[in-house]
């Protein structure tokens, strides 16, 4: 998954400025595609491009492990804040299969689980 800059512009004002949106590629038999996940917005409370993309891989961890993980990076929280709230919405919206995830992270890495 990655977040990708998408750059708008009001009609009445003229003003320029850009959304944010979380997506993720896919590939078909004539080429890749992308799925857009989840919108972002503007983005505003986050400053630097670096916190944007800290913030998508954040909430990729949380879709891959269910919601239920700790940070492996250096997230402040606000970034976090807003990776949770993100996270919510797409379990709430539907907007990905949480075990399906889980389950392709698994056979891509060759680890095997037990059945219980």
């Amino acid at each position: 998954m990655f977040i990708k800059p998408f750059f708008k512009h009001n009609r009445t004002t003229g003003e320029q400025y850009t959304v944010f949106k979380l997506c993720e590629s896919y590939r078909l038999n004539w080429g890749i595609h992308h799925r857009i996940i989840i919108s972002f917005g503007r983005l505003e409370e986050l400053e630097t491009v670096e916190q944007k993309k800290l913030l998508a891989t954040r909430v990729e961890e949380l879709i891959v492990n269910g919601g239920h993980s700790l940070s492996t990076s250096a997230v402040d929280g606000q970034v976090e804040q807003l990776a949770r709230h993100y996270f919510a919405e797409i379990k709430s919206r539907k907007r990905y299969d949480i075990l399906m995830s889980f389950n392709n992270i698994t056979t891509k890495q060759n680890i095997l689980i037990p059945p219980f």
